[in-house]
């Protein structure tokens, strides 16, 4: 008989100080929670093994502490500083059968009556087989890795939260699944010093007679790991918040195995379809951790909200303000409603600067492209200043309005060079030349460290109109236009240094790049005037 239980067994990668140096070192699922005022952080083998221990974590904790019903009772629980040993130990302690993944009858993230007859090697556990990229090795599907319990423990999770759409093994022939709830979707995680604030920080209220943070009845709410029935392949809806950071898109099941030396291993798992959301169902109002975008026209049975994702075309901080604060077209994570709330009643100080990591998962329906980490300083001043949100949106659609410009004098130089060859009619050329230099990405790129800055300075970069009201960024969005002159004249540089060095291509950058100066002064009308005023007045406002 096979045993590997997580409330015991250490599988969850914990970033710990020990005699004066950091190190990762593996926690039991109820070592992570008693102890998370020691650890400093969860560090995942990827960006969704982060996130989706981190959600298990959450419904735990909601389920041990049957909330937080309200901010008092958010606050009684931050300010001790540590989670209270004998309820986590009560709860896991009466589902402790549940939480193991070999065990016959419950095992933990899995269904147990799916038949062995369909397994595949363990390399699709790792999200990779023959397909596909390889994202986190180099193993192909026809030689098996042999990957221990605690490694299958977390791909579970990620499995359950990460899975793409596409064909699946079904119980009689091939099955078509839809993605798993986080696919596409930039997970926002907020930050604290130590585990135990993080965890806390991103512990939604939780109360259906308040429908926080949906409408939901509690009685019918609860884990992967309290259900009576095994997970069948239907179309429903969640049932509650913590049905949902634990839903089960995926029927999953391990096959393990005992080397000689008595090491066990597994090395082909089950997959079939899991639980499945209605065709147009969208978790724009229930998940706590994603930000949305509205789409314009959404197709017949398509959601009319979709998540803010990642994309190889546009860096994640150009939507900022679609983490901060809800707008028509866009509504900010639940999480970060909560914090607004805690900022507002006082518990969590407004002058405070919260660091927010972005985790996820890049896909092209059945295709794993890329997944990702990204992080941003966020001062919680931000959470109720729409007027602070708006200038922060003012200054990111500036920055694209000097992108466009740049983009459009590269196509210009392009064209005027084919031109200078004698063709007249060589639009596919032109472009094709023009993606060559890549500047746009060389652009975006020198910014982002310069953008983390400006997201800091903006709340404290504060005058008074004329009618007594506050203004943010007067002297800040200046110094945001000459970095986006600087960055973008850099870009033109470096992107034109791939060209040769004949007399040809240097006139045709010379008219280019005369051409570009004035379009970029245009861009930027208005700020780098104000700027040159204020050092004409001697920086006095």
């Amino acid at each position: 008989m096979f045993s590997f239980n997580l409330i015991d067994e250490p599988w969850i990668p914990c970033l710990v100080r020990a005699e004066d140096t950091d190190r990762i070192t593996p926690f039991s699922l109820s070592n992570a929670l008693t102890q998370s005022q020691k650890i400093k952080s969860i560090i995942g083998d990827n960006p969704m093994v982060t996130v989706a221990i981190h959600r298990l974590l959450l419904a735990v904790i909601h389920q041990a502490f049957k909330g937080p019903r309200n901010s008092s009772e958010w606050k009684t629980l931050w300010e001790k500083g540590e989670f209270e040993q004998p309820k986590l130990e009560a709860y896991l302690s009466t589902h402790k059968d549940r939480f193991d993944i070999f065990d016959e009858q419950f095992p933990f993230y899995q269904t147990a009556d799916v038949s062995v007859d369909k397994a595949v090697s363990s390399a699709r556990l790792l999200f990779q087989d023959d397909e596909n990229a390889a994202l986190f090795d180099h193993t192909l599907s026809s030689h098996p890795p042999e990957i221990l319990p605690a490694l299958a423990a977390r791909m579970l999770l990620v499995c359950q939260s990460f899975d793409v759409s596409g064909l699946i093994t079904g119980e009689n022939k091939a099955d078509t699944a839809t993605a798993s709830p986080l696919c596409q979707s930039a997970v926002c995680l907020v930050r604290g010093s130590n585990l135990f604030q993080t965890l806390m920080l991103n512990l939604h209220h939780y109360s259906s007679a308040d429908e926080e943070p949906f409408a939901f009845n509690q009685q019918e709410d609860s884990p992967a790991w309290e259900k009576a029935e095994s997970t069948k392949s239907i179309e429903r809806l969640p049932q509650g918040p913590i049905d949902l950071l634990t839903w089960q898109s995926r029927r999953l099941k391990l096959v393990p195995e005992k080397k000689e030396s008595g090491e066990v291993i597994v090395k082909e798992w089950v997959k079939m379809k899991g639980n499945q959301f209605p065709k147009g169902f969208s978790l724009q109002g229930r998940e706590t951790m994603v930000a949305f975008k509205k789409k314009e026209k959404p197709k017949p049975n398509e959601p009319a909200w979709l998540p803010v994702g990642f994309s190889k075309q546009r860096v994640l901080w150009r939507d900022s303000h679609c983490l901060l604060q809800s707008f028509a077209k866009s509504s900010r994570p639940k999480t970060i409603n909560w914090l607004s709330d805690l900022v507002a009643e006082g518990i969590l100080e407004r002058s405070q600067i919260i660091p927010i990591d972005l985790f996820g998962l890049s896909t092209d329906k059945a295709k794993r492209l890329f997944w990702r980490h990204e992080s941003l300083p966020i001062p919680l001043e931000y959470l109720d200043r729409k007027e602070l949100v708006d200038r922060l949106l003012e200054s990111v659609t500036k920055a694209e309005d000097v992108e466009r410009e740049l983009w459009s004098s590269v196509r210009y130089l392009a064209q005027t060079l084919i031109q200078f060859t004698g063709k007249r009619d060589a639009k596919d050329d032109r472009d094709k030349l023009a993606d060559s230099m890549d500047v746009t990405s060389i652009y975006w790129s020198r910014l982002e460290a310069l953008f983390k800055k400006l997201l800091t300075d903006l709340p404290n970069d504060q005058t008074t109109d004329e009618e007594g009201e506050t203004v943010y960024g007067k002297q800040t969005l200046a110094e945001w236009a000459r970095i986006l002159m600087r960055t973008a004249e850099d870009a033109f540089q470096i992107a034109t240094r791939s060209l040769d060095g004949s007399s040809r291509a240097l006139k045709a950058v010379a008219i280019a790049e005369r051409s570009f100066r004035g379009k970029l002064r245009e861009a930027l009308k208005g700020y780098l005037e104000t700027d040159n005023n204020n050092a004409t007045n001697g920086g006095t406002q």
